[in-house]
């Protein structure tokens, strides 16, 4: 629009300036005064331009998908002395670190001191006396029992159960009564074979960054 106005102004200047050659000298000053009438007619349009609102149209069809960005790191590996793979690295304390074992789609916890998988601190049973299922709050992790060097694991979906009793690694393992109704996964065993790394690990660590 604002190129439209200009055509206008250039339009416009000529029929004024035609205008004024041929007209006789008497009339030249009235032929000035419309001119600057012209003039200023034009501005007040250029003016309304500048102040047009444009209404944004529908949005367009949405394009095609970009190419997909280089891969990620794949995290940190972690391993022994023996240069056995342990895991992908989760998280690090002082005492201990979370590995993500991809061979069995588990993670493991494991306690620095004893180099091995660490122990749950709350084991949960439906019967009393620490009999029948064994429970946990957890799913996914290995854990290693405090009272019979055990490995075991929950899985499966949050289940309410009338827990009977409890033992707590806290005090070596002791069983207590418990009697209450919570959430929890039941627990299964995994041989220690089936751990694809020996146990205990042979310190130290080293950690490198995993392949592009």
């Amino acid at each position: 629009m604002k190129r439209l106005a200009s055509y206008g102004i250039v339009v416009l200047l000529g029929m004024v300036m035609l205008s004024t050659s041929a007209c006789k000298k008497e009339h030249v000053e009235f032929f000035i005064d419309t001119y600057q009438d012209i003039w200023d007619a034009i501005e007040d349009l250029q003016e309304q331009i500048n102040n047009i609102q444009l209404i944004p149209g529908p949005p367009g069809e949405q394009g095609p998908p970009g190419e997909p960005g280089p891969p990620g790191p794949c995290g940190i590996e972690v391993y022994d002395a023996d240069d056995q793979f342990l895991g992908i690295l989760i998280s690090y304390t002082g005492g201990s670190c979370t590995l993500f074992v991809p061979n069995i789609n588990k993670f493991f916890p494991l306690d620095f001191e004893s180099r091995d998988a660490s122990v749950n601190t709350h084991n949960y049973w439906d019967e009393p006396n620490c009999g029948g299922q064994k429970y946990i709050g957890q799913v996914d992790i290995i854990y290693k029992d405090c009272s019979d060097g055990t490995y075991f694991y929950a899985s499966g979906e949050l289940i309410s159960v009338a827990l009977q009793s409890i033992s707590t690694c806290m005090a070596g393992g002791m069983c207590m009564d418990y009697g209450q109704q919570e959430g929890v996964y039941k627990t299964t065993m995994i041989p220690e074979e089936d751990i694809p790394f020996i146990l205990p690990i042979k310190f130290p660590l080293r950690y490198d960054y995993g392949a592009d």
